[in-house]
Order: structure tokens, then sequence, then C-alpha cells
């Protein structure tokens, strides 16, 4: 293999990382989407009692 082709295949490989994770992040924003929209949501209040007993670990 050339140095070109494995310039492009490598180019390839992190276009293709990049895409996998831009699609990661689009599904993660739909879930939160549909979450708000079926009212599975938690109050601010809750929110950061959670985060701290998450943080204490």
């Amino acid at each position: 293999m050339n140095d070109k082709n494995q310039s492009n295949q490598t180019h390839d490989q992190l276009k293709r990382q990049e895409d996998e994770k831009r699609l990661l992040i689009l599904e993660g924003i739909a879930r939160g989407e549909r979450a708000i929209k079926e009212g599975n949501v938690l109050s601010h209040q809750d929110a950061k009692a959670k985060l701290a007993k998450w943080l204490s670990l």
C-alpha cells in the first residue's frame, strides 16, 4: 500500500468515526425529545439531587 492509499484509508476511517459520533449525539437528542414529549422528565431540584448523589459516589 502506498502513502496516498494509506492516507485516504486513514481519512476515511476518521470520517467514519466522526459520522458515528454525530449519529450517537443525534440519537441522544432524539431520546431526550421523546422523553420530554412523554413527560419523562425531572424537576430542576430532583435533577440537582440526583447529580449530587452520583458525584458523591
